[in-house]
């Protein structure tokens, strides 16, 4: 089997499912044993600086936070792109 990480999986208009409606999908990991992703278009409203203020030397804290999906809704993934502090 092919692996589809990196790829981007979009909700067909049929799917009513509240965790899955409407999203845009980035897989991240995909094997034999099962796929992982990060929802990329659910927006908090948190911003950055609220939910993780250690990486304010690195990404502008006033960015949103994007809820990533239903699984492990207490953990924190961070898809950015970095400035070059220095």
């Amino acid at each position: 089997m092919d692996s589809l990480a990196g790829h981007f999986l979009i909700a067909s208009p049929a799917i009513l499912d509240p965790n899955f409606e409407r999203a845009v999908v980035l897989i991240t990991a995909h094997t034999d044993e099962g796929a992982v992703g990060v929802i990329l278009n659910r927006c908090s409203s948190a911003t950055v600086g609220e939910a993780v203020p250690q990486l304010a030397p690195v990404i502008d804290i006033d960015e949103p936070v994007f809820v990533g999906g239903p699984v492990n809704p207490d953990g924190v993934a961070v898809l950015a792109e970095f400035e070059d502090p220095d």
